[in-house]
């Protein structure tokens, strides 16, 4: 299957459970060849091919991110979400830090922090930092500078776990239609990950993604921005 270029979410009614109510949404990709599969169930982070819950920002654009769930980014694939991920735990910011204060963040003698991957705010840090430690088998106080190419795959495969990187159900799907985008694609305003746009404009966005070419990392972004808001 080819690559894809736009992804939104659409609403699965009689699939949510007690246990994850965020299961009555699917996310559904385009690729280039114009095919479409929907991602049902799975946790958050397998719904948006982002294994390290990376947010927003410039690195996932840089990554091939085509959209965003409200906080967290969208990425074509597996592969792209977990360079994203690397690309994160390797920013220049944390290499002096040890994997335990990369992961809650560090306050600077001059009042100033740097953010952690996992801060307190959103987090149960001992909780992270154990399962990391357990996992991965790594000294919490490591700089990550010191990790070796074998430890940072261990430390990001150890994220993926505690990110809870939960497999659900692909399906191959015929295009999005209209009269299915009012019927599933929209609904109450219940979380983050529920639709932003309305079916009317569905099919301009994966229209124009579809006709721009993707010969570049350039044109991609490019084209992904322009199809996921």
């Amino acid at each position: 299957m080819s690559k894809a270029i736009a992804a939104f979410t659409g609403v699965a009614y009689g699939r949510s459970t007690a246990n994850d109510k965020n299961n009555q949404y699917f996310r559904e990709y385009v690729y280039q060849d114009g095919t479409h599969e929907r991602y049902y169930g799975g946790s958050r982070s397998w719904r948006n091919n982002n294994p390290g819950n990376v947010m927003i920002g410039p690195r996932a654009k840089k990554y091939g991110a085509i959209g965003n769930d409200g906080k967290f980014a969208i990425f074509p694939d597996y592969e792209s979400g977990r360079a994203a991920m690397k690309a994160v735990l390797q920013k220049g910011s944390w290499k002096e830090l040890t994997i335990a204060e990369m992961i809650a963040g560090k306050k600077l003698s001059n009042g100033k922090r740097i953010p952690g991957y996992a801060p307190a705010s959103e987090n149960n840090v001992p909780d992270y930092l154990s399962g990391i430690k357990n996992y991965a088998g790594l000294k919490l106080d490591r700089k990550m500078k010191t990790l070796s190419d074998g430890e940072m795959e261990k430390l990001m495969n150890a994220i993926e776990k505690i990110e809870v990187f939960r497999k659900g159900e692909k399906v191959k799907v015929k295009a999005f239609s209209k009269s299915h985008a009012e019927r599933n694609g929209t609904g109450p305003a219940t979380n983050a990950e529920n639709p932003k746009t309305v079916a009317e404009t569905v099919h301009q966005r994966i229209a124009t993604a579809q006709k721009n070419t993707l010969s570049t990392d350039q044109e991609h972004r490019k084209t992904a921005e322009l199809a996921m808001s």
